[in-house]
């Protein structure tokens, strides 16, 4: 691979082999040289200054939309490659870092918990955030989730994922 196939992402070298673009957050279009740039927001959770810079990169380096994935997270789309260094920068400026795709764990799924749901008997932002930092990006076979649902409604669909955990009480 020739050095001019690899650039650098938040000092990753990444080169553009799919694989290896998934690895860095970064997820090919069918437009050439253009991705599609997978947010961080563990439990779906952001605050209202990443939000907005998200939607000022978006704006700034690409077409101005933003994708929520069915994970949670805000994806760029259309994106240039030569682009993606500066955005993840002003990303990095409030703390919005660029998630990871392919063969690895994710960042965990997670509803609102007991933190403000009614309904919520665990307090699933906090663990997910606990795991996000503890595994988040550690290779594997294949895509390894890792989901959170506060009560047994499960409106996460926490038992879908590879690992799920949902809150219950014993009944009297």
């Amino acid at each position: 691979m020739d050095k001019k196939d690899r650039f650098e992402v938040a000092g990753r070298k990444i080169s553009l082999r799919p694989e290896d673009l998934k690895a860095g957050g970064l997820i090919p279009q069918k437009q050439k040289q253009t991705v599609t740039v997978r947010c961080m927001a563990p439990s779906g959770r952001l605050t209202s200054e990443r939000l907005k810079r998200i939607a000022e990169v978006a704006e700034k380096y690409g077409r101005g939309l933003v994708h929520l994935s069915v994970r949670q997270s805000p994806e760029i789309v259309y994106i240039p490659l030569d682009k993606v260094e500066a955005l993840a920068q002003d990303l990095a400026e409030v703390n919005q870092f660029i998630a990871s795709c392919g063969k690895r764990i994710r960042v965990p799924t997670a509803c609102g918990g007991c933190e403000y749901n009614p309904n919520g008997l665990v307090d699933t932002q906090k663990l997910a955030q606990e795991v996000n930092d503890r595994f988040f990006g550690e290779d594997q076979h294949h895509k390894f989730k890792i989901g959170f649902g506060g009560c047994p409604i499960d409106c996460i669909k926490a038992r879908g994922c590879d690992v799920g955990f949902n809150g219950q009480v014993l009944p009297k």
